[in-house]
């Protein structure tokens, strides 16, 4: 794998204004809204794919007609193309994928949206998960491409219900890629605010992410109480020098 070039520090061009929502759960929850707690962090590039729960979401259904997929190819370089939807039959475009960045649906019927659940796959592990009626995968995850960084700056973290009840950690974490130390998880924690409560609460960050990690955010010690929560941040893509 080629390795990253250099990096500089300070903030970068190209915004992409980031949302991920979930509901948490007892333990520790990636701010993204796959069934799993934990993102999957495929270890090696497999097919790409694509499907829905709901035969609308397909050329000529009420759903969504077309998505966009943005990933990273077994090179780390960043790949951004628009498929046509198949509803309830998986569509395999013939890409091998890393990392899943953005999956949204560009084209619906007259519903708006998609109609049914839909996931971007890498081989068995589903990389995004976007909810019926919405049109765009929620999730607090990114992963940068060899020939990019990322800079991030506040966040907003948001809980639905108006309070967060019991006083959670959020945490912005990452690991290098070209380590491929997954299963121990080698993360380091950059910024942490705790005792977050109220509608908005923001987190002052201000990091610069090289390229070649994957980056996201988790909430702890929240103490098994179940709640809604939203987080936002403006994300600044530029290329290293």
């Amino acid at each position: 794998m080629p390795q990253p070039p250099p990096w500089r520090a300070y903030p970068l061009g190209t915004p992409e204004n980031v949302l991920g929502d979930c509901t948490q759960t007892a333990g520790t929850r990636m701010h993204w809204q796959g069934a799993a707690a934990v993102y999957p962090f495929p270890t090696v590039a497999a097919p790409l794919s694509f499907v829905s729960t709901d035969p609308q979401d397909s050329a000529g259904g009420t759903g969504c007609r077309e998505v966009e997929i943005e990933w990273l190819d077994a090179n780390l370089l960043k790949r951004v193309e628009r498929y046509a939807t198949n509803g309830t039959t998986p569509v395999v475009p013939g890409e091998q994928a890393l990392r899943v960045n953005r999956f949204e649906s560009t084209v619906a019927g007259t519903g708006g949206f998609n109609a049914g659940t839909m996931t971007a796959l890498v081989g068995a592990s589903v990389l995004a998960h976007m909810v019926p009626n919405y049109g765009s995968a929620l999730g607090c995850l990114r992963s940068t491409p060899v020939n990019q960084q990322l800079w991030i700056g506040d966040a907003y973290a948001s809980p639905t219900n108006g309070i967060f009840q019991s006083n959670p950690d959020v945490t912005i974490l990452y690991y290098n890629m070209y380590t491929r130390n997954i299963q121990t998880r080698a993360v380091q924690r950059l910024r942490s605010a705790r005792a977050l409560q109220g509608t908005t609460q923001i987190v002052g960050l201000g990091q610069l992410v090289p390229p070649g990690y994957d980056v996201w955010w988790e909430f702890t010690n929240f103490g098994g109480v179940n709640f809604s929560s939203s987080i936002q941040y403006e994300a600044h893509w530029g290329a290293p020098v």
